[in-house]
């Protein structure tokens, strides 16, 4: 899938490859419900206002907010796919990449797969059929290695 703003046309399917475009800021969150998790897979898939991407990560360490084990559950992050600066999915692949993008590169998510990442966790507002509620990946930053 690769578009720019110029061609003003819906991005066409294929891969996960995204081409970047000119465009809005990313939330900050409160050190909060952050888990180290990698970067598992992703998915295509059309939504009520166009095109989403629903990213899979597996965590890593830790237990979730209502107390499971952490350990390999898998949460996902559901973004649009359109790739702009103030983009949710901008601010992923920005941590992936490790450096701003510039108008027209080109991204392969396949390429971020194993990636690991500290993920912010929260829990959504649909629950599944035994009462617990969807955890959605709603942010991502990279993870700091500490030198001792």
């Amino acid at each position: 899938m690769a578009t720019t703003m110029k061609d003003k046309k819906r991005p066409a399917r294929g891969a996960g490859v995204l081409k970047m475009q000119p465009d809005k800021a990313f939330p900050q969150f409160e050190d909060k419900c952050w888990y180290k998790a990698k970067f598992k897979e992703f998915e295509e898939s059309e939504g009520k206002f166009g095109p989403l991407l629903h990213l899979t990560f597996e965590m890593l360490t830790g237990e979730m907010a209502d107390g499971s084990p952490a350990k390999g559950k898998e949460c996902r992050a559901m973004l649009p796919q359109e790739l702009t600066p103030k983009g949710k999915l901008y601010a992923f692949v920005k941590i992936f990449e490790g450096k701003d993008l510039a108008i027209d590169d080109v991204v392969d998510l396949s390429a971020y797969k194993g990636k690991k990442v500290l993920v912010f966790v929260e829990n959504g507002t649909k629950e599944r059929e035994d009462g617990t509620p969807y955890q959605n990946v709603t942010a991502i930053k990279k993870m700091k290695i500490v030198k001792k």
